[in-house]
C-alpha cells in the first residue's frame, strides 16, 4: 500500500515538473527526422545552403561521439536558419 502511495506521489511530482517546464518553455522542438518525415531536414537545410560540414555533426551525433543536444546547437549555430530559407526549402521538397 505505501510502494503504491509512494509510486503514485512520485508520478504527480514529474507530471507536475513537465507541466511546469512546458508553461514556461519560450519554443519546443521534436526531433522528427526520418522519423514524421522521410530525411534529415537540418542536413538538407545544409546542403541547400552549401554547409556540408554539418552533415559531420549530423553523423557524429548518430554514432554516440557527441551528444544531440551539442551537436544541434553546433548546427544551428553554422546553418543560422531565417524563416524565408526555411520556407523556401519546404516548397521546393513539396515540389518532389
Amino acid at each position: 500500500m505505501l510502494e503504491d502511495e509512494a509510486a503514485d506521489s512520485l508520478t504527480e511530482n514529474k507530471e507536475a515538473r513537465a507541466k511546469k517546464l512546458w508553461q514556461m518553455a519560450d519554443a519546443v522542438c521534436f526531433d522528427v527526422d526520418s522519423t514524421l518525415c522521410t530525411c534529415e531536414m537540418i542536413d538538407e537545410f545544409a546542403k541547400y545552403l552549401h554547409c556540408y560540414e554539418v552533415v559531420r555533426f549530423t553523423e557524429g551525433t548518430m554514432n554516440g561521439e557527441i551528444s544531440f543536444r551539442e551537436s544541434l546547437k553546433i548546427r544551428l549555430s553554422i546553418l543560422k536558419p531565417t524563416r524565408e530559407q526555411l520556407e523556401v526549402l519546404f516548397k521546393k521538397k513539396n515540389q518532389n
